[in-house]
């Protein structure tokens, strides 16, 4: 509340930033819409970051130039924690200011963790290239043999009997004989991009 009030944007500088912030973050987990989100938040974090370079200074309160106490790198800068966060009156509740801030703090500090946290999944799972594969059963490329088209030079339906499990989805295979050889390297028999069509990947 200090900081926004500080720039002459309190409360709805404060409220709006959170506002933004909590949109961006939901914007991020959504694949649809991962770019927009990670713009909409690299412009709040740059509007924090110009507001301390420009009005506030780099050291707030004290606070020794530091987001709330915390020594990860990824910490926000007090403009982006604290603002959000509101604070309880000292006079409603008999709290110091100190335990006020120390409390404070943790708050941050769990709401930063948990955000990162959420983050970190779907992250996670883009990490690997989606297979295309049949909405029921996850079964890639509509069961098609992917070893068929390298040994006979033929698109052959592969058999529920010969199986393997790769990358999430489930390969089906004419004969046991294809299965092992993709076992032994998927990489070298899965289509590319996934078995999605290039034309399609290559336009978004």
């Amino acid at each position: 509340m200090w900081i926004f009030s500080r720039l002459g944007a309190e409360p709805w500088g404060r409220l709006g930033s959170g506002v933004v912030e909590l949109v961006a973050s939901i914007l991020i987990l959504l694949p649809a819409t991962v770019t927009i989100g990670a713009l909409l938040a690299v412009g709040v974090m740059a509007g924090a970051v110009a507001s301390h370079l420009t009005v506030l200074g780099i050291e707030v309160q004290g606070d020794g130039g530091l987001p709330s106490p915390s020594p990860a790198p990824y910490s926000p800068p007090p403009s982006w924690s604290s603002g959000c966060i509101g604070r309880r009156s000292p006079s409603s509740g008999g709290v110091s200011p100190e335990e006020e801030g120390k409390e404070h703090s943790m708050k941050s500090r769990t709401l930063q963790l948990a955000l990162f946290a959420l983050l970190a999944v779907p992250l996670a799972a883009r990490a690997v290239e989606p297979v295309n594969q049949t909405t029921f059963g996850g079964v890639a490329i509509d069961g098609y043999d992917p070893v068929a088209y390298f040994e006979d030079g033929a698109a052959i339906e592969g058999s529920k009997e010969w199986t393997a499990e790769w990358n999430g989805a489930t390969w089906r295979f004419a004969s046991a004989e294809h299965r092992d050889l993709f076992v032994a390297d998927p990489e070298a028999y899965a289509p590319r991009y996934g078995g999605y069509c290039a034309w399609a990947v290559s336009m978004g």
